[in-house]
């Protein structure tokens, strides 16, 4: 994921737990956040939420192989606005990156997955 963001004019920037996912949004800034389903100690429902605490605007959406419903569902309700399912949603991943992020109320910038925060580069 994080290359093919790359190569789409995206920086890519990774965090490998809910700690420092926390504190990279927590900075703000940023026109999306990618989180995955789990990350060490802890996971990405309840990341979603404690961002959600703070951040209220900020897209979300889940990249993740947590392929259930209820999965989905916990997402969704955590507060992110969409969900895509590794590995198939890879085809996805740039329409909705994109659709996340140039609403015309949005800044040119991209934030990520609490494994992964982006800023556009276009």
């Amino acid at each position: 994921m994080t290359v093919l963001l790359e190569h789409r004019g995206y920086e890519v920037v990774t965090a490998k737990s809910t700690t420092e996912g926390l504190k990279l949004a927590g900075h703000g800034g940023f026109a999306l956040i990618i989180l995955n389903s789990w990350f060490e100690k802890g996971d990405g429902i309840e990341l979603c939420r404690q961002i959600r605490s703070f951040d209220t605007r900020t897209p979300i959406l889940f990249f993740s192989s947590a392929a259930y419903k209820a999965d989905v569902l916990k997402a969704i309700e955590a507060g992110a606005q969409d969900y895509l399912i590794k590995p198939r949603g890879i085809e996805a991943l740039i329409e909705t990156v994109e659709g996340l992020t140039h609403p015309a109320s949005r800044p040119p910038s991209i934030s990520a997955e609490a494994a992964i925060k982006m800023k556009a580069s276009k």
